[in-house]
């Protein structure tokens, strides 16, 4: 039993060097508004553990929310989400030819089917009423039937229940034209293999698609990124109807006074050009910090700018508090997330990283808490 309660945040929840606060109703608001744009349903995408927001509890909420179909990219995250009581039906977006029929079978799941030598091993197996979803790959060229490929054998095996046809686009984020190309060689193979469209879950679009009105189709989408406050391209800008629902803050465990000419952290690349006060941050890259933030990060703490100082180390990170008289041993800083009126996201350290948000969400390792709060209470 997982119970949700509402409580603004409180550092005082945080009983660890550093914690991750994660609003489940900013992320559902997320959807609605991706919903309410595209008059579509929601598949939520909760892989790689919610996008590192925590998907056994972002899926308990949306399924108290109403949604009864999650996507993830793998049975074991399947198995967890199943584990933890979700109910709901799961999509397995990148199955495997090894993934066990029965399991799948016994645990009410949807697998993907994207090749022929995923159908081949699982064929013997294959009991009456499997529902499966298809993919086509119309220009991502990873998973996925080609489109001069011939798939009747497939779609004619009477114990099939074809539940759903997707494809999955590369270009989403920048490139209008090659998307509308992907969507309609997509609307060619569904009107090729006569697929009812009334009967079948139709799904293409990702975060980026929607956002960028590229290639909105069918009548389900599959949003992640941006339902959990990141952006699909760094270099889109900020929408302002998106909710950040992570606030990543670290406690300060030391403070001391350097002088002029000190080195700073692992290997000196740090020399003090003035007699400095720094603080020693309960935060390093065992926790999802990148260490390449290394003399170019920074943290917040009341909208000021504390910028990191020599290495990242694997569970201390060094910054500069020369200016700040009234801080304290114990205090939380701002590493992700909104300080007053300053935020620092998720796609800005990406930037500085030369990277994109996903890769700092799913960075965030098992070590940094998340705590978690909602508007409603529920038991699920």
């Amino acid at each position: 039993m997982l119970i949700f309660l509402y409580h603004k945040m409180n550092y005082k929840d945080c009983n660890y060097k550093n914690c991750i606060f994660v609003n489940l109703d900013y992320i559902y608001s997320n959807i609605r508004y991706l919903e309410e744009k595209t008059k579509l349903k929601a598949i939520p995408v909760i892989k790689s553990d919610g996008y590192g927001l925590g998907s056994k509890e972002t899926g308990k909420f949306l399924e108290h929310k109403g949604y009864n179909l999650f996507a993830v990219a793998s049975i074991e995250e399947a198995l967890e989400l199943r584990e933890s009581g979700i109910k709901s039906e799961i999509l397995i977006l990148s199955g495997t030819p090894d993934d066990s029929i029965k399991l799948i079978v016994k645990n009410n799941f949807i697998p993907v089917l994207h090749s022929f030598e995923q159908y081949k091993s699982w064929k013997r197996d294959i009991p009456e009423n499997f529902k499966i979803h298809i993919k086509f790959n119309t220009g991502m060229n990873r998973l996925g039937f080609n489109t001069n490929e011939n798939i009747d054998n497939i779609l004619n095996d009477k114990r099939l229940i074809i539940s759903g046809i997707m494809t999955h686009y590369a270009k989403a984020d920048s490139n209008r034209r090659f998307t509308l190309n992907q969507l309609i060689k997509f609307k060619q193979l569904l009107k090729k293999y006569n697929i009812n469209q009334n009967k079948t879950i139709i799904h293409t679009s990702n975060s980026a698609s929607v956002i960028n009105n590229y290639g909105v189709y069918g009548n389900y989408f599959r949003p992640g990124i941006f339902i959990y406050g990141g952006r699909p391209n760094t270099k889109m800008r900020q929408n302002p109807n998106q909710k950040i629902p992570y606030h990543w803050v670290a406690k300060i465990i030391a403070m001391r006074n350097i002088h002029k000419g000190d080195k700073i952290s692992y290997g000196g690349t740090y020399i003090a050009d003035k007699n400095m006060k720094i603080g020693i941050i309960g935060i390093g890259y065992g926790d999802g910090l990148p260490r390449s933030l290394s003399n170019r990060g920074f943290f917040l703490f009341n909208n000021e700018k504390l910028n990191i100082i020599g290495r990242v180390c694997m569970d201390m990170t060094i910054v500069d508090m020369t200016n700040l008289s009234q801080i304290k041993v114990g205090e939380f800083v701002t590493v992700m997330g909104n300080s007053n009126k300053n935020i620092i996201y998720a796609d800005d350290i990406a930037k500085i990283n030369k990277t994109i948000s996903y890769e700092i969400l799913t960075g965030i390792t098992k070590r940094t808490k998340r705590i978690y709060s909602a508007n409603d209470k529920h038991n699920k």
